[in-house]
């Protein structure tokens, strides 16, 4: 982004002009990398920066009093009243989320038998934002679907989900002959009253909602 800069006469460059660089260039020089690497928070307010910096000032110095309106809102859409400028920390999200569309869906990529760049909260916000068709149980994973009344398993028993040695089973082949509790580690050096107690909560529910 700097070498692009570099190259352009912000000054002689219009408002409406500069706009357009960055969306055009400024930012869809960066998608692509949002789509597969995990960028920190400081690397989105660095490139925002950026952006700002040419959009008010062109290759001058960024002052307050030169920013017409905040970052805040003109990341918004037009008609949200802003310039319609990506807000780089959503849109990030938004396409890690496609990443757990895709796996969802089983489909075929280059990049799908890596491993994703979601993390944990992403997935969260993928199970809150979904609902599942169970159908025969093959294609859903079993603690990370919300299948269970729109929850997800490892969120209602977080602590049995983490003596599991086999976390990836589907729904299916878990609830087959209860191996969802064959799984479980039951020699862990964690393990208490408290997880037999919520093996047999939950292997209830489960029988339940099967």
């Amino acid at each position: 982004m700097t070498g692009k800069l570099n190259a352009w006469n912000g000054r002689n460059v219009t408002l409406a002009r500069r706009l357009t660089l960055v969306k055009s260039v400024l930012t869809s020089q960066v998608i692509h990398l949002l789509s597969a690497l995990r960028v920190p928070k400081g690397i989105l307010k660095l490139i925002d920066n950026k952006r700002k910096q040419f959009l008010w000032a062109g290759n001058e110095v960024l002052t307050g009093g030169k920013c017409k309106v905040n970052w805040i809102r003109a990341a918004r859409s037009k008609k949200g009243g802003g310039l319609g400028i990506l807000h780089l920390g959503k849109f990030s999200r938004a396409l890690k989320l496609r990443w757990l569309w895709k796996l969802c869906k089983k489909e075929n990529g280059q990049w799908l038998d890596s491993e994703t760049p979601c993390t944990n909260k992403d997935k969260q916000f993928f199970a809150a934002a979904t609902t599942i068709t169970v159908g025969n149980g093959d294609s859903i994973p079993f603690w990370d679907s919300a299948w269970l009344q729109g929850h997800r398993p490892r969120d209602i028993a977080p602590t049995i989900y983490n003596i599991s040695r086999r976390k990836n089973r589907s729904l299916r082949a878990a609830l087959l002959n209860s191996n969802w509790v064959r799984d479980l580690d039951l020699h862990n050096a964690h393990f208490s009253t408290v997880h037999y107690i919520s093996v047999n909560i939950a292997s209830s529910g489960f029988k339940l909602a099967k």
